[in-house]
């Protein structure tokens, strides 16, 4: 067990909670395809409750963004084993996995998230997540952290010490065993939370923080989640989590069926025809909306137009 605080919420207070259990694992563990098979039948089992994260350490599926995570909780215990919110810490085998899971869910959360907007640009991932709280609180020290997940990465060699069938859900009898890998933690921003809340939040208030992050290992973006998780930074309690498809999110240039013509030199946009356009950087920060015939000073680099229909990725030379 993780010791943390937990604010306690009256019963008829609180959201309904969406459990994030991330899990340590790495291709040379030859333990670890218990909790592949443990994550996987959580996954199938308990599919609008359940989010899960494979965080990979020292294998070719490593990410350094990860790192901060697997040195708190992960490597001073070994591999394989999860947390569940960061407050319950188990071996991710599916029997304690869900025992430890239903005794989480019973428990109402303080927040509640929605993920706006998010799109992809080339390699990078942008999201704007709004948060509300059911209570109001001062003193407070809550934060957002972000993670991309893909399915079906590899395949790879995977270390099996379950050849003889003793793993129910395993079928491999083979040492290594070559296959993919789901929930596979391929990006993340903030893994351990930034203190970007208010210190004092009003019950029921949105607050939002748009954020663009670096993505360079994903395979297929149609395979990839966007995790996105509300952290009591006192604590590193996980108050919340939501996870979305980046599937048909993807950011592209104007094609010549779109019915939108810009002018893109000297550092300006210039909306020539088509639907009124939101400019934004790739921050997410909004800069600007254009009209048919305006433009915008910009400066040069790379600049998101959302109109009504899509979005689109262009380039101010």
């Amino acid at each position: 067990m993780i010791s943390t605080y937990i604010l306690n919420l009256p019963d008829d207070i609180g959201f309904d909670r969406k459990i994030l259990v991330e899990e340590g694992t790495g291709t040379w563990c030859g333990n670890c395809p218990r909790g592949i098979v443990g994550m996987r039948q959580m996954a199938e089992k308990y599919p609008e409750k359940f989010i899960g994260v494979a965080a990979h350490s020292s294998d070719r599926m490593q990410i350094e963004a990860y790192q901060p995570y697997l040195n708190r909780y992960i490597d001073i215990v070994g591999y394989p084993y999860s947390t569940i919110d960061r407050v319950i810490s188990c071996d991710p085998e599916f029997n304690e996995l869900e025992e430890n899971f239903l005794r989480e869910m019973e428990i109402p959360s303080l927040a509640e998230i929605s993920i706006e907007d998010m799109s992809i640009i080339g390699d990078m991932a942008y999201v704007n997540p709004r948060v509300k709280f059911a209570v109001s609180e001062d003193n407070t020290e809550y934060g957002w952290a972000y993670v991309v997940t893909e399915d079906n990465v590899g395949p790879y060699n995977q270390t099996n010490y379950y050849t003889d069938g003793s793993l129910s859900g395993w079928d491999f009898s083979e040492n290594p065993v070559n296959i993919y890998y789901d929930e596979v933690a391929v990006g993340a921003a903030h893994i351990l939370g930034e203190n970007a809340l208010p210190g004092s939040i009003e019950a029921e208030k949105a607050y939002s923080l748009p954020m663009t992050f670096d993505v360079p290992g994903v395979q297929n973006w149609d395979n990839a989640h966007l995790i996105v998780m509300v952290l009591n930074m006192k604590t590193g309690y996980i108050e919340n989590a939501v996870r979305k498809s980046f599937a048909q999110n993807s950011i592209k240039g104007i094609d010549e069926d779109d019915n939108l013509r810009v002018n893109l030199s000297g550092g300006e946009i210039t909306l020539v025809s088509g639907d009124l356009a939101d400019v934004y950087n790739l921050h997410g920060v909004k800069i600007g909306t254009l009209n048919n015939g305006e433009h915008l000073s910009v400066g040069y680099g790379v600049y998101l137009l959302k109109t009504s229909k899509k979005a689109y990725k262009v380039v101010v030379k």
